[in-house]
């Protein structure tokens, strides 16, 4: 059996190998050269888009910050599309998450409790600890008192 090396490191490998498992390096014969393709011709800002696109940057109202063939991310506030460069939306100035800061707590309001939100941990975990002895003595009192009807 012939022994197939690693021509970085020099250790043993199998020969259909598509990597050295001690330096990871590609083993894979290198791609046939592709003929190089012709430039691309885009052409940009309004006069390159669709009128029924122009049509509804205008009525979206975004028009001066958010065009289709811009790539960013988009703001939560006023939904401009931004460069990934900037940290602050061009329209509002808002930061990139800033739509969920603005959302508040999800709210648990109990009948006897109130808003669970409010309280400490601890105290949470008080209370869990007391409902659940009380539904255990329950349970418990129940199982007595069938049992001592059946």
């Amino acid at each position: 059996m012939s022994t197939h090396r690693c021509p970085t490191c020099g250790a043993s490998v199998r020969p259909d190998a598509p990597w050295c498992l001690l330096c990871h390096c590609d083993l894979r014969p290198p791609p046939e050269p592709v003929a190089a393709a012709p430039p691309l011709v885009v052409r940009t800002g309004p006069a390159a888009l669709p009128e029924s696109t122009n049509a509804l940057l205008r009525v979206s109202g975004h028009g001066r910050h958010a065009r289709p063939s811009e790539v960013g991310w988009p703001c939560g506030v006023c939904s401009a599309t931004n460069d990934f460069d900037s940290a602050l939306c061009a329209g509002c100035g808002a930061t990139f998450m800033a739509a969920l800061r603005t959302e508040g707590k999800p709210v648990l309001p109990l009948p006897i409790l109130g808003r669970l939100t409010r309280l400490s941990r601890h105290t949470r975990l008080g209370i869990s600890v007391g409902v659940s002895l009380v539904l255990a003595l329950l349970l418990v009192g129940v199982t007595l008192l069938l049992g001592a009807i059946f």
